[in-house]
């Protein structure tokens, strides 16, 4: 059974430097902890940064049932010349009880699926409210995301007139 989402994004690590623009540009990378001890000698394998500028730090494997931890570190590098300044920071990712079941969205006219909303409609509008709980009837947090996706749908209308 999968317990969790592959690519899910769990943190977002961020760096700054001052220095002049190329050598301020940042980039991320992850490192293993050797101070954590062998258990954690392998948990930078179930992560990744999909990219290295942006310090996102994405699940990329399903979490094994008795891992309850993953410690590793981010190292942060500025790029600088002629000699590369870094740093680096431990990363704890406590794995919190798994939930077995998926949360249940609970029935309601105010929770649409689709909505239209009028281009004047005021600032801070109610457009939709739902509401979901634990699957397994836990009282365990929900979390909600709105994810941004767009359908593109490309239709041509032409009309062919007759020569003159």
């Amino acid at each position: 059974m999968l317990i969790y989402i592959f690519r899910y994004s769990v943190v977002t690590v961020f760096a700054d430097d001052s220095d002049a623009p190329q050598n301020a540009r940042i980039t991320y990378s992850l490192a293993e902890d050797n101070s954590a001890g062998p258990i954690y000698k392998d948990d930078i394998n179930f992560f990744r940064i999909m990219n290295e500028n942006s310090g996102e730090i994405t699940l990329i494997k399903q979490i094994p049932p008795f891992k309850d931890r993953f410690v590793f570190n981010v190292i942060a590098s500025d790029n600088g010349k002629p000699e590369p300044q870094s740093t680096t920071v431990q990363v704890i990712v406590n794995v919190h009880e798994r939930q077995q079941s998926a949360p249940q969205w609970q029935s309601s006219p105010d929770c649409r699926l689709a909505i239209t909303v009028d281009e004047d409609i005021p600032v801070n509008s109610v457009m939709f409210r739902c509401h979901a709980i634990a699957g397994d009837g836990s009282k365990n947090p929900i979390s909600y995301k709105l994810v941004f996706f767009t359908l593109f749908i490309f239709i041509c209308f032409f009309e062919i007139l007759e020569k003159s």
